[in-house]
């Protein structure tokens, strides 16, 4: 029964590792080029979750990279968008001037 449970793991995490929905016989106790057929369950189980522990850690790291690109990508576009903002501005004073001096002109 003990056998069956280390095996099951086995595949569940060589599942996991592999990103493949399907595992073979032959793959079943090799877990990144490690055979751990040959370690005791102890030791298998430690390595297993020392190999989740450090694609948690790498899924980690590329998540905190692209969020670090997606700020720089946000900050190197304010200075556009202040840009267009103050454009809109002049643009509308620009047309308060115009219509401010229509005005003044259709009063003489």
């Amino acid at each position: 029964m003990m056998k069956k449970k280390l095996i099951g793991g086995l595949m569940i995490a060589t599942m996991a590792f592999s990103g493949a929905g399907a595992v073979s016989a032959a793959n079943i106790g090799n877990l990144n080029g490690v055979d751990l057929s040959n370690m005791d369950m102890d030791t298998a189980l430690k390595f297993v979750q020392s190999q989740r522990e450090q694609l948690s850690g790498s899924q980690l790291q590329n998540q905190i990279n692209s969020a670090q690109q997606m700020d720089t990508y946000r900050i190197q576009s304010l200075p556009s968008k202040r840009n267009e903002a103050f454009d809109v501005m002049v643009n509308f004073i620009k047309k308060m001037e115009d219509s401010r001096n229509s005005i003044i002109g259709n009063m003489r």
